[in-house]
């Protein structure tokens, strides 16, 4: 045989089989996924044409050393597998519902899986049977595939140019203007979320060396903050406006986070702002010059982020053109087969540990090289729970219960000990002295604290009147050209006294409600208002836009002293009345959200999933003109009949009254439908409609990495009057 020949043939059958895999379909699905990837696409393909010419190589090496007819039966193989494998993947695209990180019923439809076994069976056996003849056409299958598929990246390219330029690496290439300081005016505002100010206190107990550390610092022991909630909070204390249930809470959150806040006095200043954070509603404006999602798990390269992006891709591309039987290997119960395989750590999975690694990365790259003034807010998820931080400053190997308060003090000790070395960084580089310095918390931690009676004795029965220390946030602030050992300050606040603090240290206009806490007499009984909800957890509020009832608690005197703290209004949801025959829709901007009250899921585009083995909504009505009232449902069920989950029993009620039970067994989006009496309105203005779901169940039961105990996925229902 002629060895050019050889050569040639060895190679176009290499080269058709592996680029199916590692070229043309990443580009494929890439193009149909690009809001799932942060990296660019040249980016990635970079990175796996690196096996992709090892194999290729490999493969070729192979077939021209083989004897004249090992080297037809090799190339009759491997093109036979690249033909299978396009085949698979432009023609046999099952589809196996959204990849959303609920289960796959692999035994419905396993039709599906005989014809795709057929196929990769009697082709490879086929194709040995009559290698010789099929080598003699493998040239020509060869070229039409990959012209044909190349055909299809150049129409792709020319229907989205952008695969090519689009999501350049702002969270994943760390960029080292995140590092820079100003040799100018330097604010560094460092938010430690859930660190309160009675775990503060704690830790200064072990860690007097603190009191010489924080330099310049004062602590300021009886700020409170309006909310609990980090939504509510951080909008709230950039901008001086407090959370009262009138506004939808995203609305609010984008409102004051957006715009009118202390970062838009500072850009407006003249300061350029880095935000670098691990909060996810923290979103990147045009006023900020560098933006920062601190990933986890965080690693000072970002080569291993690089090549978990690949993996990904990768893993889809495996599961778009592998045969139904391979498909559940690689989906791996929404881990992915390779992208889960190279995450071995078991720590850092958790925010706390890049939080800090982060902190770390920070105090060794910082550098002055910057001639505007900067300001740098980090928002970062520690000493927040899980509490997974043993005494030892390493990783527990378990979540600790945060039942012990010892637990908090592990975390939030080896949380400082890292601020601590970033300030001395600062230090280092000339800059500590001359910045102006926030460190702070957005509520506290929530454990137990002392509260004082009128003679002076502890309460003991607090949690009645107050949660814990959720109101008391910490706040360290140190004013540019402050020294001394740390001070502790009783001057009343409130966080949202932060806006007006920054302006006044920094001499600028001052349009923000409250006051500069340095300007604060300690003896002076201030009144501040602060927000909880015993009715509506905060996480259904996050779906619904509103609390059902937020209490206000008014603050005048020490937080510490029960004399100081009265309840004030009781704020409740105030919304229209609900028009019969109106079709309420479950999903992001649907008009259901406001009515939600509890066991809901974050609404994703089609629809709501509950959460819980109970989901309720409530619907202000007037009366109807019917004497009954039907209910109609679009809704699908949690189903995973390989896991023994096989049906969900829905048990509805209305104003606590049952009216109806549904079965459902099918994994698909079904309707249904019930009549009630208007009578069981008669005793209340409102409706409240009750879905009990006792085959609920939490994902990570059944081998999915998801903790929500989902029950049905709610997409649509309507209550209409039934004519007589």
């Amino acid at each position: 045989m002629n060895r050019s020949h050889k050569k040639l043939v060895s190679f176009f059958s290499a080269l058709m089989f592996l680029s199916t895999i590692f070229i043309f379909g990443p580009v494929v699905l890439y193009q149909g996924n690009m809001n799932d990837f942060d990296l660019p696409l040249l980016l990635i393909l970079g990175l796996l044409l690196i096996p992709f010419f090892i194999a290729l190589f490999l493969l070729t090496f192979t077939g021209i050393i083989l004897s004249d007819k090992g080297h037809q039966i090799f190339v009759a193989v491997l093109s036979g597998l690249g033909i299978l494998l396009w085949i698979q993947g432009t023609f046999l695209v099952w589809d196996l519902g959204v990849l959303d990180g609920t289960s796959i019923d692999w035994t419905k439809d396993a039709w599906r899986g005989v014809v795709d076994s057929l196929i990769w069976i009697i082709l490879p056996v086929l194709v040995i049977v009559g290698y010789r003849r099929f080598y003699r056409v493998a040239m020509y299958a060869i070229l039409f595939i990959l012209f044909s598929q190349a055909a299809i990246i150049g129409v792709t390219t020319f229907q989205k140019p952008g695969i090519w330029t689009q999501n350049i690496p702002l969270e994943f290439s760390t960029p080292e203007e995140i590092f820079q300081f100003s040799d100018d005016q330097n604010v560094i505002h460092i938010l430690l979320d859930q660190f309160g100010t009675q775990l503060f206190e704690e830790v200064l107990k072990d860690k007097s060396n603190y009191l010489n550390d924080l330099d310049g610092f004062t602590f300021f022991k009886e700020v409170t903050t309006s909310s609990h909630v980090t939504l509510l909070s951080v909008p709230a204390f950039l901008s001086g406006e407090i959370y009262t249930n009138e506004l939808p809470i995203l609305e609010f959150t984008r409102k004051y986070y957006q715009h009118d806040n202390i970062h838009t006095t500072l850009f407006q200043q003249g300061y350029e702002l880095d935000v670098l954070t691990q909060f996810g509603f923290l979103k990147k404006r045009e006023i900020d010059l560098n933006y920062y999602i601190i990933p986890t798990p965080y690693d000072s390269s970002p080569e291993k982020r690089y090549i978990n992006e690949a993996a990904f891709l990768f893993d889809l591309v495996l599961f778009r053109y592998l045969p139904y039987y391979f498909k559940k290997l690689i989906y791996n119960n929404q881990s992915w087969f390779f992208s889960s395989a190279l995450i071995t750590d078991d720590y850092s999975s958790f925010e706390h540990f890049s939080a800090n690694e982060f902190l770390d990365d920070f105090s060794l790259r910082a550098t002055i090289s910057r001639n505007k003034p900067v300001y740098k807010y980090m928002h970062l998820m520690t000493p927040h729970p899980p509490l997974v931080v043993g005494a030892d400053n390493m990783f527990s190997g378990i979540v600790l219960p945060d039942s012990i308060p010892e637990n908090f003090n592990f975390q939030a000790v080896y949380t400082c000990e890292n601020v601590i070395k970033l300030l001395d960084r600062l230090k280092e580089l000339d800059l500590y002295n001359s910045s102006l310095i926030i460190i702070q918390s957005d509520h506290g931690s929530g454990i137990p604290f002392d509260i004082e009676l009128a003679d002076g004795s502890i309460v003991e029965s607090y949690r009645t009147f107050l949660p814990s220390d959720a109101f008391l946030p910490l706040l360290l602030i140190k004013p540019p050209n402050q020294t001394g050992s740390l001070k502790t300050s009783l001057a009343q606040g409130d966080l949202t006294d932060l806006p007006a603090t920054i302006c006044s240290i920094l001499n600028m206009p001052n349009q923000f409600p409250g006051k500069s806490l340095f300007d604060v007499d300690p003896s002076e009984d201030r009144e501040r208002t602060t927000y909880y909800s015993f009715v509506t957890h905060r996480n259904d509020a996050m779906v619904s836009g509103f609390f059902e009832e937020l209490q206000e608690y008014v603050v005048s005197g020490s937080v510490f002293k029960i004399a100081s703290w009265r309840k004030g209004r009781l704020l409740k949801k105030s919304l229209p009345p609900y028009s019969w025959g109106t079709l309420l829709e479950f999903r992001n901007q649907g008009n259901i959200l406001p009515y939600l009250l509890h066991g809901w899921s974050l609404p994703e585009v089609q629809h709501i999933w509950s959460d819980g083995n109970m989901a309720s909504f409530k619907l202000p009505v007037t009366e109807p003109k019917t004497e009954m009232i039907e209910l109609e449902c679009q809704i699908k069920p949690f189903l995973a009949p390989s896991k023994n989950l096989d049906k969900q029993r829905v048990i509805i009620s209305i104003n606590n009254t049952r009216v109806g039970e549904f079965l459902l067994t099918e994994d698909k989006s079904q309707s249904h439908r019930l009549l009630f009496p208007k009578s069981l309105l008669a005793s209340s203005p409102d409706m409240v409609v009750t879905f009990d779901l006792p085959d609920a169940t939490a994902g990570s039961e059944i081998g999915l990495k998801d903790s929500r105990s989902l029950g049905l996925a709610f997409s649509t229902v309507v209550f209409s009057e039934y004519p007589e």
